[in-house]
Order: structure tokens, then C-alpha cells, then sequence
């Protein structure tokens, strides 16, 4: 491990003892570590185990003498994920680290979700090559489970007599004489029980974002992108797809970001912009230093005071917004690691430009 060296003020160095001795150090470095609550251990690229701290053997119920290899207290698909994470991280130049959430399986037979910090480290001896520091996150995981039923119950019980309402409020102008303004009661009417209605989806979906990491594979950025625009009511709006390259995504997840995009390029749009067509584009981004995808428009752009708040939930410029479309779309880019910025479109205040950055393709060694 990298040796501390100790810092002294001027002040004190006439009082001070003498630096550590290296074997000073390193005794005081283990003791630390064996000291800490949480477990720690080390273990190579190939996951044999090499330290593994008092904790450590407390949280799993195994001694150090009994596990020699990682896979003895994680099931094999979260074992390949971390050793897939430190294959990743030996490829960076200089000392790195990640977050990975596997199942810690446990010597009575339970297993508890817990966090894998993951930092690389020089070995001398290389018979080691990560240091993972290890924190029990079952009880968040499990509250996440139960807000998530939650959402699903109460999503569930209110589509139920809203789809009533709005069927109701649709053929009700068929059956009864309605004048002038009693239609115009009854269009307001039915475009907030329409509002509920998205409420109460982008509630779910975002209950489901918010469970945590997602499984990915090859997605082509095309289809998906045609296929969100299917399901957004786009008035007279046209797509433009530029962008034909593979991802590596979560399909549903995809489909759901770009539905919330376009929704929200087509509202405020053609609300600011009534006069003028509105075209959004889908399209590559290829930077040296990042790879993604944009979604772009040719509405009047974002103001810059509201760049910092577009993704905060509840915030909306629109009288029927929830506030929460562009708050899934964080969450969807989070879960996949990925980063989304907003800017001008070309930075002259000629419409809005969402880019999604740190996105791996299939074909792609880095993302």
C-alpha cells in the first residue's frame, strides 16, 4: 500500500518525534484497518482473496483461514461483476476506483446486499491488486423494494377509476347536449384527469428507476428513438434520427428517457414557438473524451437561470407539466452511469440540447 508521510506545521517541528519508520507505518496502516467497522479485504484480478479484516469475518461468519476466493461468499454472477469492475480499473493509468452492489452470501445461508467500494493499489508481491471496502446497504435496498410496491399499489388503485372518469368524460359530449361552455368545463376537466394520468405513470416509473442497477446489452439507438416517438403525442412535430450506432443499454429504460425528452422538447417548443414547426433530432456524439447521444430542437432554447433546476422534481415552466419527466430521465442516465447535460443547442439560443455522455458501445472498448 501507499505509504502515509507525516505533515507538520513549522510550529511543531522542533517538538515533534521523528517520522514513522516504513515498517512503523505500514503496522499502524493494518491496525486502522482491522479497527474500522466495516469489512475490508484485498483480492486479485482473478478473485483469489488475500486480507480480509475482523469485520469482514464477522459480516460474512467465515474466518479469514476458510475463504480463499471471492466467489466463496459472492454467487457467481456478482463475482464476474466485480472482477469485470477491476478489469476496467487496472486499464486506467493512475490509481482508480468504482461502486459495485453485489449479494454478500453468509454462512447461516442469508444473503445481505451490500456496497463494494473498489480502489486499486500497488502490490509489492502482487497478491493483490483492489482493496474493497464493503457497507451493509440491504436496509436501503429494502426500503427502495417497498417504496417501489408502494408506487406500483397506488399507481394501480388510481389508473383504475381514472381510466373510468376519463372514458366518462370522452363519450359524454356524444350522449348529452352540451353547449359551448359546458364543453369548455368538460375539455379542462378531461385534460387534468389526462394530467393525473402521466402523474401517475411518471410516479411509477420513477419508483422503478430508483431500485438501482440496471442489466444492459446491445441496443440500437434508432428503432428505440422511433419507437418513443410512436408513443409521445407529437402533434405535427417531425423526428430526425442521425444517430445509427449500437449502445449498451437497458431497452425499456432507453425507451422511457426518450419519451420524456421528446415530450418535453415538443411542449415547451411549440408553446414557445407557436408559429414555427418543430423538429427534434437524435444524434452521436463522438469527442475524444466522451461518447453518448443528444437529443437537440429548434425551440427557443433554455434560459440559463433554469439550467440548474430542470432536473429537480416538481420543477415545470408548463401549467400541465408534472415536473417530473426530466427527473426520470436523471434517474435513467444514473442508473446506467451515464452523465446528461443540458446547453443551447449550438449555444445561440436556437433550442435545447440534451447530452447523455460516458455511454459504452458494443463495438467500443471505452465509453
Amino acid at each position: 500500500m501507499e505509504q502515509a508521510t507525516p505533515i507538520m506545521s513549522d510550529d511543531h517541528a522542533e517538538n515533534s518525534s521523528p517520522p514513522a519508520s516504513d515498517e512503523q507505518t505500514t503496522g499502524l496502516h493494518g491496525r486502522i484497518v482491522e479497527a474500522v467497522g466495516d469489512p475490508v479485504c484485498t483480492f486479485s484480478r482473478n478473485g483469489q482473496l488475500g486480507y480480509v479484516n475482523p469485520a469482514f469475518e464477522r459480516q460474512t461468519g467465515y474466518t479469514a483461514t476458510e475463504i480463499d476466493e471471492i466467489t466463496a461468499v459472492v454467487d457467481e454472477a456478482d463475482s464476474q461483476a466485480l472482477l469485470s469492475a477491476v478489469e476496467d480499473l487496472q486499464m486506467a493509468a493512475d490509481t482508480a476506483s468504482t461502486t459495485v452492489e453485489v449479494s454478500l452470501r453468509q454462512r447461516n445461508g442469508d444473503s445481505v446486499s451490500v456496497e463494494c467500494h473498489l480502489t486499486t493499489f500497488e502490490s509489492d508481491h502482487h497478491e493483490a491488486d483492489v482493496v474493497a471496502a464493503v457497507r451493509d446497504v440491504s436496509a436501503r435496498t429494502a426500503r427502495t423494494e417497498r417504496l417501489s410496491r408502494f408506487a406500483s399499489v397506488v399507481s394501480h388503485d388510481l389508473r383504475n377509476p381514472l381510466d373510468v372518469a376519463l372514458g366518462r368524460a370522452e363519450v359524454l359530449p356524444e350522449i348529452a347536449d352540451v353547449d359551448e361552455e359546458s364543453e369548455q368545463h368538460l375539455n379542462e376537466i378531461y385534460n387534468s384527469l389526462k394530467r393525473m394520468e402521466r402523474l401517475i405513470q411518471d410516479v411509477l416509473t420513477l419508483s422503478q428507476q430508483r431500485e438501482g442497477s440496471v442489466k444492459t446489452g446491445p441496443v440500437a439507438l434508432e428503432p428505440v428513438a422511433r419507437d418513443a416517438w410512436g408513443n409521445v403525442d407529437t402533434a405535427d412535430a417531425t423526428l430526425a434520427v442521425t444517430a445509427t450506432a449500437d449502445i449498451e443499454a437497458h431497452r425499456d429504460g432507453l425507451l422511457r428517457l426518450f419519451e420524456n425528452l421528446f415530450r418535453n422538447a415538443v411542449e415547451h417548443a411549440s408553446q414557445e414557438s407557436a408559429d414555427t414547426a418543430v423538429t427534434v433530432e437524435v444524434g452521436i456524439i463522438d469527442r475524444d473524451s466522451q461518447a453518448g447521444f443528444y437529443v437537440g430542437d429548434n425551440g427557443p432554447g433554455i434560459d440559463h437561470g433554469d439550467q440548474n433546476q430542470l432536473f429537480e422534481g416538481g420543477y415545470t415552466t408548463t401549467a400541465d407539466g408534472t415536473g417530473l419527466g426530466l427527473t426520470i430521465v436523471r434517474e435513467i442516465a444514473e442508473v446506467h452511469d451515464w452523465h446528461v447535460t443540458v446547453t443551447d443547442r449550438d449555444s445561440k439560443q436556437s433550442g435545447a440540447r440534451f447530452e447523455l455522455t460516458g455511454v459504452t458501445r458494443p463495438d467500443s472498448e471505452s465509453g
